[in-house]
């Protein structure tokens, strides 16, 4: 899979609450999930639009870690307010203030692990006593290049894109390759010596700067590296739990957000002399309606005066008032539109009932749904529903996420395809969702301790709303019901198993067995695969598995042998549109409802 990231990716942010101020790793119990984040204030002022942060945070938080910001241009904290460490990453552009200090600091970091911590260093180490952390002479780290890229050689799978690596001729950050490391890029230096882009030396990695950034025409900075490769120095090996944002309760999730660009703008002649109508009686026309909830990048319109069009500023005060409406921060910048700072999309809420969003740091990400313009397709609309519509597999670490600009409604093809979106995120094979419950599970993903119990068992502390736990490279393995607790069932996707954890139990326990065993022990317990309805409280007795169930909408399970299912003492009809797959459907009901299926009995 290529991964070509556009620095202009939105992305959406959450706050690290602490963990307690003890230092890093001591007594640490569970999973490490916080990456020391290095960078330097001189140079980028602000962490969370740092290089770190646009590039690689996002890929981070897709694999369960989250970035401790460090400064090294301030005096190092003696004690870090954060959970167990899972390795260290740094980004600088240069030597860094006092390299020496911060090399005695990453080694009093190691001793408080107990190990070796893995780190990945990307660009300039920072100083000689960096670069013999590296296990390389940092006064020979350089080297004068000729622009040739002949010779040039990468190991297999590791960079994201087949586009060639162009290293441009002068003075090149390309240190001689250390003894015993692997060689991820190597090219050949001028008296014939084989220098390095990357390398890997035992649990640390260093990569040349021009091996994850490069500029491509007017598209802007992109991540040319697969940023899955340079996290897998935090991630260990074999099966590993994840919050996951990406599915619930099998279902996919879907984000749709309205950018207020040409609120003021009014469309080209339509047929006769009409000027077209304004922006906000478009947007209140669309998507006043019932259907996928929808977060306006737009400022609030009680406060946003559209001048003398007092039209159009009715239109944007009831699409304010709308329930399913979420107002965000927006600022207009040279790159195009951003979302509470400048290249992050950053969703938060005041409190649980209100609609004002406050930007929270350290941002997953939230891949936007974009496609450029083309023949027939003026505004791209059409290509970002495509987009939407042919995502079949959950991405990582986010939503679907639709992206209107408000100039799309302008014209009758963009507001067409603006509807036709909508449907699709509105239709049964989405799960429509509003910011306020995205940023309530971002905050759950956050806080979560996963602790193993028992080999393959795992024990999910402080999740708050997260609703789903991934479990990577799981190829082997499925969930066993007996075992777990809390779980409402499980969905595959390759080697990543997203388990469905049960909004009523607070400290759910989910256990894996090799697939084939788990299979059979747990035909008698019906797992669900997809829901529309809201489902909790599962119960097992006998044979029969039950569920409390909010809302309506068709269930999908697996359950063994011969399925009956009611809804109360009511019958419902039970269809199997695949082998070991059943499906019912519960009519519209205001109250909770209480659903039984009867599977197989050992």
């Amino acid at each position: 899979m290529s991964f070509i990231w556009a620095r202009t990716v939105l992305v959406t942010a959450i706050a690290l609450a602490p963990l307690g101020a003890a230092a890093a790793c001591v007594t640490a119990t569970a999973q490490p999930n916080r990456v020391i984040a290095l960078f330097d204030g001189r140079a980028e002022p602000e962490p969370e639009a740092s290089h770190i942060a646009s590039y690689l945070a996002g890929p981070m938080a897709g694999m369960g870690l989250f970035p401790t910001y460090v400064d090294v241009a301030h005096p190092l904290p003696a004690e870090m307010a954060t959970g167990p460490v899972a390795g260290v990453i740094s980004w600088f552009g240069g030597p860094v203030k006092d390299a020496e200090a911060l090399a005695a600091w990453l080694d009093a970091r190691d001793a408080e692990c107990g190990r070796v911590l893995p780190m990945v260093a990307i660009g300039d180490a920072g100083g000689a006593a960096l670069w013999a952390r590296l296990g390389v002479d940092g006064t020979t780290a350089w080297m004068l290049h000729n622009g040739v890229s002949r010779g040039i050689e990468v190991a297999p799978m590791w960079r994201g894109t087949q586009a060639p690596l162009a290293v441009p001729p002068g003075r090149l950050l390309a240190p001689v390759l250390p003894s015993g490391a692997a060689a991820m890029i190597t090219l050949p230096g001028l008296d014939g010596t084989r220098r390095a882009l990357g390398f890997r030396l035992g649990s640390r990695m260093w990569l040349s700067a021009l091996t994850v950034v490069a500029q491509e025409g007017r598209a802007g900075p992109l991540l040319v590296a697969d940023p899955d490769q340079i996290i897998t120095a935090f991630t260990g090996e074999g099966s590993r739990p994840v919050p996951d944002l990406a599915v619930f309760q099998g279902r996919r999730i879907a984000l749709s957000i309205l950018l207020a660009d040409g609120w003021r703008m009014r469309g080209p002649a339509l047929g006769m002399a009409s000027l077209g109508q304004p922006a906000y009686a478009r947007a209140l026309e669309v998507f006043g309606q019932s259907g996928a909830k929808v977060a306006f990048g737009w400022p609030d319109a009680h406060q946003d005066q559209t001048g003398s069009d007092a039209a159009a500023t009715a239109a944007g005060r009831a699409l304010a008032a709308l329930p399913h409406v979420r107002a965000l921060p927006l600022d207009v910048t040279a790159d195009g539109f951003a979302l509470g700072a400048p290249s992050l999309l950053r969703l938060s809420y005041r409190d649980a009932g209100g609609q004002n969003l406050t930007p929270r740091a350290d941002p997953p990400v939230v891949y936007a749904q974009m496609g450029g313009a083309g023949f027939a397709d003026p505004t791209g609309l059409h290509a970002r529903t495509g987009a939407v519509t042919r995502s079949d597999l959950p991405r990582p670490t986010a939503p679907d996420t639709l992206v209107v600009r408000a100039r799309d409604l302008l014209e009758a093809s963009g507001q067409a395809a603006v509807v036709k979106a909508l449907a699709t995120h509105a239709s049964p094979a989405r799960a429509s969702m509003d910011v306020v419950q995205y940023a309530a599970w971002l905050k759950g993903a956050v806080s979560a301790r996963i602790i193993a119990e028992a080999p393959q068992a795992w024990r999910v502390y402080d999740r708050g709303a997260l609703a789903t736990l991934r479990i990577d490279r799981a190829v082997d393995w499925a969930l066993d019901m007996h075992r777990s607790t809390g779980t409402l069932g499980s969905w595959r996707a390759g080697s990543a198993l997203f388990v469905a954890m049960d909004p009523a139990v607070e400290v759910p326990l989910v256990a894996l067995n090799p697939r084939s065993d788990a299979m059979r022990a747990g035909q008698s317990v019906t797992q669900i695969v997809e829901a529309g309805p809201a489902l909790s409280d599962r119960r097992h007795k006998g044979c029969e598995t039950s569920f409390t169930a909010q809302g309506s909408g068709r269930i999908t399970f697996r359950a063994g042998g011969k399925v009956a299912a009611r809804l109360g003492t009511l019958p419902l009809e039970v269809t199997s549109p695949q082998e070991g797959v059943m499906q019912v459907v519960l009519p519209a009901h205001a109250a909770p409802q209480t659903v039984f299926i009867a599977g197989a009995c050992p």
